[in-house]
């Protein structure tokens, strides 16, 4: 498919944060986009989120998580500065964004050796990070708790004001031209094996958090898409919780 076809038009399903930003990235490409959201714009996970920037603390550590997840997590850090300063500069608004390096501290044993298990995965990485002993913690932030004993300080890890984020892209999406924004669900259909939406070249799913399912049509009769499961050929699957 040619994207650069004046022609093409694309329909992304939710706006959240991802929704909004490849619908804003294809706008920037001269792509046609239809942005459809049932609810308000950039609510659900997107709002409630704690906006953790932290590749080490969530991937490095895990237990049987993909071999490449830490990888991926950490290329994706690294683009944000300049992704957040575009946004700044295009929207008027601040993109929240703060690189200051984040903290993993314990309050018990458990975290202790949470924290453990963090630290040998890093070295094994070969990703720096630095201990914190409490006096070192407390210079760093005098608020914390009496029962914060030890810490990681971790300049891969990063944090940004998510509802800042949202504002920042709901100006853009609603200021462009190539933007249509339908409060209101799509129609899909399932055709050939094929996810597909009437009027459009092309179907990206976005949806997410408090969308436990997408209404479609297969081969004539309602059916319900679960966005939890991956097991249809139709739908490719990229990030979030279809990742993990």
């Amino acid at each position: 498919m040619n994207l650069a076809a004046p022609s093409f038009r694309i329909a992304i399903v939710g706006g959240g944060v991802i929704g909004l930003s490849c619908a804003l990235e294809f706008a920037r490409r001269g792509v046609s986009v239809t942005l459809f959201e049932k609810n308000e714009l950039g609510r659900g996970a997107s709002w409630a989120a704690a906006g953790m920037l932290a590749p080490a603390f969530e991937a490095a550590g895990e237990v049987d998580a993909h071999p490449r997840l830490f990888e991926l997590c950490t290329a994706s850090a690294k683009l944000w500065p300049s992704w957040a300063k575009r946004l700044e500069v295009d929207s008027g608004l601040s993109a929240g964004y703060d690189g200051t390096p984040a903290i993993a501290v314990s309050t018990s044993r458990t975290d202790l050796n949470q924290l453990q298990t963090l630290a040998r995965a890093l070295q094994e990485r070969r990703v720096d990070f630095q201990r914190l002993d409490a006096s070192e913690l407390r210079q760093i932030d005098n608020s914390l708790s009496d029962r914060v004993s030890h810490g990681l300080r971790l300049p891969t890890d990063a944090q940004v004001d998510n509802r800042a984020t949202i504002a920042a892209l709901v100006r853009l999406c609603e200021q462009s031209a190539l933007i249509e924004i339908e409060n209101r669900e799509l129609n899909l259909s399932i055709q050939e094996g094929v996810l597909s939406s009437s009027g459009f070249d092309a179907t990206l799913v976005c949806a997410g958090w408090q969308t436990p399912h997408l209404q479609t049509v297969i081969n004539g009769a309602p059916s319900l898409l679960e966005t939890a499961e991956t097991s249809l050929a139709c739908v490719e699957a990229y990030g979030g919780q279809m990742l993990a």
